[in-house]
């Protein structure tokens, strides 16, 4: 879901519109293109038809979830996170893979009490990947995160869906983050501290049947 100010990017002002029919046009390298290769994409954003009505409206703050949030949806950014994914060429179908992570516990509580500790999500919407994760106290001051994300139908080698059958996933799914909530930390974690807060261990990858693969490494991005 996207939130866009339909005005001129210089001055803020609102463009002229003609009433009726119209479409957009939207184009980003982050979105995924509409390739009938693939499995999970963004769709065709080139055309995008819409209608255009006489008068002036007003933004919509988009949280009538029971009222609980309270800021208008246009005021969300990403979060802090590790986002980890699969570097190298498989040599057989990938069955799933494990990563550590470690951070240090203080700098993620607030007032004595327990924050928003980091937590492990999947980053693709594929139904077929499964995820857990554990937070493992280590008593000296830091907590060790071991996360599992596993397919049993398996990971293509690549991210092409021709001849994929029913179950099994993109390359590209085998991939997750280490998210936090900024404003839940003791002090605030930058691109120049934060691995004093929090480290990747490292990871590895099996195949099917559960056998290592060695020919296979994780890779981290860091996006704060």
């Amino acid at each position: 879901m996207a939130v866009i100010d339909l005005v001129d990017p210089e001055n803020g002002s609102l463009p002229p519109l003609a009433i009726g029919t119209a479409s957009l046009s939207v184009s980003s390298p982050e979105l995924n293109p509409a390739n009938p290769e693939t499995i999970y994409n963004d769709g065709d954003l080139s055309n995008i038809p819409i209608e255009i009505l006489s008068g002036t409206g007003t933004p919509n703050p988009m949280n009538q979830e029971w009222n609980t949030f309270p800021a208008p949806l246009n005021s969300l950014e990403p979060q802090p996170q590790l986002q980890v994914s699969v570097s190298g060429t498989p040599s057989t179908l990938i069955g799933g893979a494990s990563f550590t992570f470690s951070y240090v516990t203080e700098r993620f509580t607030i007032n004595s009490f327990d924050g928003k500790s980091p937590r492990v999500v999947a980053t693709s919407p594929d139904p077929n990947i499964q995820l857990s994760s554990i937070h493992i106290n280590q008593g000296d001051g830091t907590t060790l995160i071991k996360a599992i994300i596993i397919n049993p139908h398996g990971f293509n080698v690549n991210d092409s869906a021709s001849g994929i059958i029913n179950g099994r996933s993109l390359l590209s799914s085998l991939e997750i983050s280490v998210m936090w909530d900024r404003t839940n930390t003791k002090t605030p974690i930058t691109e120049s501290n934060w691995q004093d807060a929090i480290q990747f261990i490292g990871g590895e990858f099996y195949d099917i049947d559960g056998s290592l693969m060695p020919e296979l490494t994780p890779t981290m991005e860091v996006k704060l």
